[in-house]
């Protein structure tokens, strides 16, 4: 898929064998579906239809915090951001972590990606005043 923002790996595979007529009907099938199911994904009228239970699986403070991170932003930098401790936002970075059996920072937005968690058309939630020079005063 070239000239999207939208990448990913989607499979139709069965927990059973294959027969081969079935086979060459999936291998036919099957990128069409994948096609099918990103653009969908990308179209922001789709946007939320396509959670399920595995969206509820971080809460909507780590999700801010990933989305966040996709944005390239450090623990510090979301620290300022949203108003709290660096500590804090490490906290809820290591439990999204966990929860989405990730390794890295990411992995954990990767997987938060792919189960429509975060998204790569939605923005932060608040306007980014870090590393743009115009850092708050109050």
């Amino acid at each position: 898929m070239t000239g999207t923002a939208f990448s990913g790996i989607t499979s139709f595979s069965p927990a059973w064998p294959i027969r081969s007529k079935h086979a060459e009907v999936l291998e036919i099938v099957t990128p069409s579906l994948c096609l099918a199911l990103n653009r969908a994904m990308l179209n922001k009228e789709s946007q939320g239809k396509f959670v399920g239970p595995m969206h509820a699986l971080i809460s909507k403070k780590q999700r801010e915090i990933l989305q966040w991170i996709y944005q390239g932003k450090t623990n510090w930098e979301i620290s300022k951001i949203l108003g709290m401790n660096e500590e804090t936002v490490k906290y809820h970075v290591d439990q999204a972590m966990a929860k989405l059996n990730a390794k890295t920072r990411a992995q954990a937005v990767g997987r938060a990606l792919e189960i429509g968690a975060i998204s790569v058309l939605r923005p932060p939630s608040r306007e980014s005043v870090i590393g743009t020079g115009k850092e708050k005063t109050d």
